[in-house]
């Protein structure tokens, strides 16, 4: 993306060499008249420069990278109608006052101005992990492993002894795991899943299969963990790797701000920059 992503608010008016700050034409301009009562442009503008400019001025540009990189194709259009479903199924009979409170007017709005967007940004995410998997598998370093929790480091080891005379690991999880999330079943995990430090560092340096010598020991919770490494090599799964790093905010952030980078991103408004500054510093140049 080599064109500037200028974002405006409405309209910019830029004063000399000095700090310029967006106005609105014909701000005295009615939009909105009940009985003698009227909502003028100015005031319409005051009001949506205090409802989180910053955030807005953000998902607009956003929204161009996405409409510059993502043609919004018939296969976007099924993965947001897909989404629109779930969505619907999991709401039932609320569905309609959840969008309604979010401002959107009805199914068909919600659809266009939410759900394919977030098709977009899929796809977007999707090829920008296919092509930069190999960097981003050394930071979050997807392993294909099994884990059980015990409460004692004797029972622990215990499953530890028991895996390495030939037991079946969820066999095994079964009689000595203390809670339902660690059944000793295979799962594709990452630097993000949730796990406590000393199991994720545990697996970052596993760089083929193995199994804990010795117990792990969760020091702020006194729990320990037997941890099995099935697989260590992303590429050996390399499809499964990248639809579990696609689900990752962090991972959609560092791409965006790549993306604001190189398209040169720029605000002419000293207001919206400041407010970026503060809590969006990482998309300014």
């Amino acid at each position: 993306m080599k064109k500037l992503l200028i974002i405006g608010v409405l309209a910019l008016v830029l004063a000399g060499c000095g700090d310029a700050y967006a106005k609105i034409t014909n701000a005295r301009n009615a939009i909105v008249s009940i009985g003698n009562k009227s909502v003028t442009r100015g005031q319409l503008f005051d009001l949506m420069m205090n409802q989180d400019p910053a955030s807005t001025v953000i998902t607009m540009a956003k929204q161009v990278i996405l409409d510059e990189k993502v043609e919004v194709t018939d296969e976007i259009r099924a993965d947001a109608a897909k989404s629109l479903e779930e969505i619907k199924e999991s709401f039932g009979t609320q569905f309609t006052d959840y969008i309604k409170r979010f401002g959107y007017k009805d199914e068909a709005d919600y659809l266009e101005k939410a759900l394919i967007p977030f098709a977009q940004q899929d796809a977007l995410v999707k090829k920008y992990v296919t092509e930069n998997f190999e960097t981003l598998a050394t930071s979050y370093f997807p392993r294909k492993v099994r884990v059980i929790q015990t409460k004692t480091e004797e029972d622990a080891k215990a499953a530890i002894n028991e895996v390495k005379d030939g037991g079946n690991f969820e066999t095994v999880a079964a009689k000595y795991s203390s809670a339902t999330a660690y059944k000793g079943e295979l799962k594709l995990v990452h630097s993000e899943s949730g796990y406590p430090a000393v199991v994720t560092t545990f697996l970052k340096t596993a760089l083929n299969p193995t199994l804990t010598a010795e117990p792990l020991k969760d020091t702020t919770t006194n729990l320990f963990y037997v941890v099995q490494v099935v697989e260590a090599q992303p590429t050996r799964y390399q499809d499964e790797a990248i639809e579990a790093l696609v689900e990752l905010s962090s991972i959609a952030e560092k791409m965006f701000v790549e993306l604001f980078k190189e398209g040169g991103f720029k605000v002419y408004d000293k207001i919206i920059f400041d407010l970026l500054k503060s809590d969006y510093s990482q998309y300014l140049p």
